[in-house]
């Protein structure tokens, strides 16, 4: 399954920084929450984050939080696609 979270997330907003080391997903009304370790940031938005053994891709702005921290990143604007494997 591939996911695909919608639009550009912003720092401080849709973005938050979390205390523990916590790899999850869930769903609270219409947002749907990632929880993992910040993985990557390119100077473009680009974003990776770790949950597990899997990551999620995002495109952000603003300023970001240190490589290797955990964050949680709410949007709702989330589709997920069938791979077929």
């Amino acid at each position: 399954m591939e996911v695909d979270v919608q639009g550009i997330l912003k720092w401080g907003a849709d973005i938050s920084k979390i205390e523990n080391s916590l790899y999850k997903i869930e769903v609270m009304g219409e947002f749907v929450s990632f929880y993992g370790m910040l993985e990557s940031v390119d100077d473009d938005g680009y974003t990776v984050l770790r949950i597990g053994q899997s990551i999620v891709p995002i495109e952000t702005e603003g300023s970001s939080y240190p490589i290797g921290s955990y964050i949680k990143i709410q949007s709702p604007n989330v589709k997920l696609y069938d791979m077929g494997i």
